[in-house]
């Protein structure tokens, strides 16, 4: 399997097959946030992961005319995962 078809099977197995016009920041940081969670990938392949993503729905913009809720969503390399989490779960609770 391609390592794209990976990341996109895996995006809809997190979030659930919705709609693009679903798939706004909550749903971004519901993606990112699993990752987080789970404690077991790297900063640099999260970031991959997350970069699958927004180019997903980059490609998505002009052809259905949503925005793009995964731009700024890679974690800062020089911020541990654990600050990172702890970011997510504060602007989840706004």
């Amino acid at each position: 399997m391609a390592h794209n078809e990976f990341a996109y099977r895996e995006l809809l197995e997190i979030v659930g097959d919705i709609r693009l016009s679903q798939f706004d920041g909550k749903v971004g940081l519901k993606y990112k946030q699993h990752f987080l969670d789970a404690g077991k990938l790297s900063v640099a392949t999260i970031n991959k992961r997350l970069g699958k993503a927004k180019n997903l729905l980059q490609w998505a913009v002009p052809h259905f005319g949503n925005h793009n809720p995964m731009v700024g969503m890679t974690i800062k390399l020089k911020v541990k995962v654990s600050e990172q989490r702890k970011a997510v779960s504060d602007a989840q609770s706004s």
